[in-house]
């Protein structure tokens, strides 16, 4: 069932049949209340003519409606009453015209409670029969009735109104609705009819604008983000691709280059070991590659378990790694920070991004330096910072680095996809890494929100 009429359904016509069903209730209880009032009229008047039924000269039977009318009562209007003898033929009518049984038999002259009869015309009325005994000891019947054209009337014509207010608010409610499921129809099919486009690979062109704010244009402002995110993915592919290419292009040049000025005329042994060395370094920096990008794709491709562990230990194991190449160098490398760092971390990862960055900083900071790593602590994690006296990052070229392939320096050795494992790692602890803007420093940092172990 689609939604548009889903919506009529469930706000049209099920709302009118559930005020149709309770209007129906409301006439049946409405009509229950005014029968009810018809009996207590009918009560009320038997109870005042037996009290005083027998009370005239020779206690001869009298009716006390016909000597005190009420003109409010129901009874003085519509009613009928009628004072039944021993033999079951009236003595008494009221009105004196009026439409009474001709003779009740024994048995029909039981005390009656209230009832609905039939008036032998096509109508009905509500008949009471009260049994008396005359103060000479004879049996009497009081019969007393009202017919029901007027409260049946009143009844049809609160049906009628009552139905003609269920069809106007069905017709309002028909229209209401019909107009917003035409326009929430519309709505989701413009975002519905985006999905083919994306299984085909279409990631240029967008659903249309939706400004209304709900929680259709929050599914469609969703699916705009993740296209942008499928989109931006592809393209860092696609360079990745084109990259890797690129690098893998230069080493098999050379070899090739190698090999056919080897091959191309005879070499004495030194020439040849020295072609097969120089090919053997490009085998070497083709493995390094092949190693990093290996890297890359183990970290997007797969999430190492997160356990409790002491950052300062990783950090410190760290430093110490580098202390040799440090040393060579003449940097002198400087750890601060807590004495324990209790996280939630992947050992394995941090440990990788560390080796990535001291490298890098070892590789640009001037002799007789210093390298500092620090960690410190967040509201929702952890700062890992390193920072060198080497020449910076251009702020133009702070965000482009963290990209696989990108060399902040034309010079620079490297594959240029050690800072795109940092910031990979960093994403993988729901973090983030930067280049924090100093004057005579830079500083890379790692940020970590992987929670605190102790929590």
């Amino acid at each position: 069932m689609r939604v548009g009429t889903r919506l009529v359904l469930l706000g049209a016509v099920l709302p009118t049949a559930g005020i149709v069903a309770a209007a129906w209730v409301a006439g049946q209880v409405f009509a229950h209340d005014l029968l009810r009032s018809v009996d207590e009229g009918l009560q009320r008047q038997a109870a005042v003519e037996r009290v005083s039924l027998f009370d005239g000269p020779a206690g001869e039977p009298h009716l006390h409606l016909l000597d005190s009318p009420q003109a409010d009562q129901p009874m003085s209007a519509d009613g009928l009453v009628a004072v039944y003898g021993p033999r079951g033929i009236p003595e008494i009518r009221f009105p004196e015209a009026a439409d009474v049984p001709e003779r009740l038999s024994p048995t029909e002259r039981q005390a009656v409670g209230p009832r609905t009869v039939s008036d032998g015309r096509g109508g009905e009325r509500r008949e009471l029969i009260v049994n008396l005994l005359s103060k000479n000891g004879h049996h009497y019947a009081l019969w007393l009735a009202l017919p029901l054209a007027r409260l049946r009337a009143t009844t049809t014509a609160f049906y009628r109104a009552t139905l003609s207010v269920c069809i106007a608010l069905a017709l309002v409610l028909f229209v209401v609705q019909a107009s917003q499921a035409r326009r929430l129809s519309r709505r989701i099919t413009a975002v519905s009819a985006h999905l083919p486009r994306l299984r085909e690979g279409d990631l240029d062109s967008l659903p249309s604008p939706d400004p209304s704010g709900d929680e259709v244009a929050t599914l469609r402002d969703a699916l705009v983000e993740v296209i942008g995110q499928l989109k931006a993915a592809r393209d860092r592919q696609e360079r990745l691709i084109a990259n890797a290419a690129h690098e893998l292009r230069t080493p098999l040049g050379l070899m090739r280059t190698e090999m056919d000025l080897a091959l191309r005329k005879e070499r004495t042994g030194a020439e040849l070991r020295e072609a097969l060395g120089e090919a053997r370094r490009e085998v070497d920096r083709l493995s390094a590659l092949a190693e990093k990008l290996l890297d890359l794709a183990a970290i997007r491709g797969v999430t190492l378990e997160h356990q409790p562990g002491d950052l300062g230990i990783i950090v410190n194991e760290a430093v110490d790694a580098c202390r040799s190449e440090a040393g060579t160098r003449g940097i002198a490398l400087r750890v601060s920070g807590p004495s324990e760092a209790p996280a939630v971390f992947a050992p394995t990862r941090i440990r990788q991004a560390l080796d990535n960055l001291l490298s890098n900083a070892l590789r640009f900071a001037p002799p007789s330096t210093v390298v500092e790593v620090s960690v410190a602590p967040e509201a929702s994690g952890w700062r890992i910072a390193v920072t060198d006296e080497g020449p910076g990052v251009p702020e133009g070229e702070r965000d482009r680095i963290f990209e696989p392939f990108s060399r902040g320096r034309k010079e620079t050795a490297g594959a240029g996809l050690g800072l795109a494992i940092v910031r990979e790692v960093a994403r993988e602890h729901g973090g983030a890494t930067w280049v924090e803007p100093r004057r005579d420093r830079t500083e890379f940092v790692i940020q970590l929100r992987s929670g605190d172990a102790s929590r």
